[in-house]
């Protein structure tokens, strides 16, 4: 990386303004795979922006550009801007349809589905996915044969994905099935960003098995997490790889364990603004706190989680049906239902915003 900041340096001073565009946006998916998400957003946005106003060659026949069409929405989603997001990602696949380039505007499809899990909208991942890699392998226009050997990658997201969504919705079987299909895939054959992909893998196959309350595997499970995350910069998953392991030791009745792994959670995200992990690690972190008897600990935890599913939610407008999804989600309603609005009463226990409860 070092080196990489010493050559855009040079190429600064230079009068290769197209070249200085190209290696900004390669350089941003480094960044971002470093937690770097707002460095990663700003270097990609300014080699966008050079490549526009170019030299009058149409952008979208350079590789660089569509590279940057795909780090424009990731930065966003894992800086939690999701309106953003979203907003990017259907100029985006306007564009690559105009053009007839489906397989790109499938990638940019799947990307959304991923907005919409981390969003707690489990059926729309459901429907997204279908929308992009169909089950049944035929388009629905019935145009363009969808078969995985034409697309491995986002197969393979898709799978993530969809089986990530079928366990929370109770669909067990077909969740496995899903998660191991694409395990198998990825060992069995390289496709871009595996790795990545692995690592998501790796997240809800740990909470599969911890769903399932088969603590033995879900704790060796965790264990592959934290060691996949580990050989990796990327401070957001090795947070929630820690986090998974303190809530693995929890279930397991080892409080020592658990403190020490959200212990490591927080520290982990300590210089990074990783609030996908954020309000994971803080609702992890003040249970644990509560339980210990450290009432002003897991008040601060609390506020600190609560705090990041604001910013999370807000990032939607108002009226967005996502909006609702999220907030009303057991995990994120309860933080809120146990947050108090600064000078209110133990009797008057309020969220911040209207929270549609479901009995969770």
């Amino acid at each position: 990386m070092e080196e990489w900041r010493q050559a855009l340096a040079h190429l600064r001073s230079s009068d290769d303004a197209h070249l200085l565009a190209v290696q900004l946006i390669y350089f941003s998916f480094i960044q971002w795979c470093s937690s770097e998400y707002a460095a990663a957003h700003r270097s990609v946005a300014e080699g966008l922006a050079i490549l526009d106003r170019g030299s009058g060659a149409n952008p979208f026949l350079s590789p660089a550009y569509h590279v940057g069409q795909y780090i424009v929405p990731l930065t966003l989603v894992t800086l939690g801007r999701w309106g953003d997001a979203l907003k990017q990602i259907d100029a985006a696949i306007s564009v690559m349809q105009k053009n007839g380039d489906r397989n790109r505007a499938r990638r940019l499809t799947l990307y959304r589905a991923w907005i919409h899990l981390n969003a707690m909208d489990f059926a729309g991942v459901l429907t997204i996915c279908d929308k992009a890699v169909p089950r049944n392998g035929e388009s629905p226009s019935g145009d363009e044969p969808r078969t995985p050997a034409a697309f491995p990658t986002e197969f393979r997201i898709s799978l993530v994905l969809r089986g990530s969504a079928e366990m929370m919705l109770g669909e067990h079987q077909q969740a496995l099935e899903h998660l191991c299909q694409a395990r198998d895939s990825i060992d069995r054959d390289a496709a871009v960003c595996d790795w990545y992909w692995r690592i998501v893998l790796d997240s809800s196959l740990t909470e599969f098995w911890l769903g399932s309350a088969d603590l033995s595997l879900a704790r060796v499970q965790a264990e592959r997490f934290l060691q996949r995350t580990s050989a990796t910069a990327e401070r957001m998953w090795q947070a929630l790889a820690w986090e998974a392991g303190a809530r693995v030791a929890m279930a397991e009745g080892d409080r020592g364990r658990a403190q020490q792994c959200i212990a490591t959670a927080v520290s982990t995200m300590q210089g990074h603004d990783v609030p996908l992990a954020a309000w994971r690690v803080h609702a992890t972190a003040a249970e644990l706190c509560g339980r210990a008897g450290d009432r002003e600990a897991a008040m601060r935890h609390g506020e600190l989680s609560r705090v990041t599913i604001l910013r999370l939610a807000n990032s939607l407008q108002s009226e967005d049906p996502l909006r609702t999804t999220f907030l009303s989600a057991p995990s994120v309603s309860r933080i809120l239902a146990a947050t108090l609005r600064p000078g209110s009463g133990d009797g008057d226990v309020q969220p911040d915003v209207d929270v549609v409860q479901d009995g969770a």
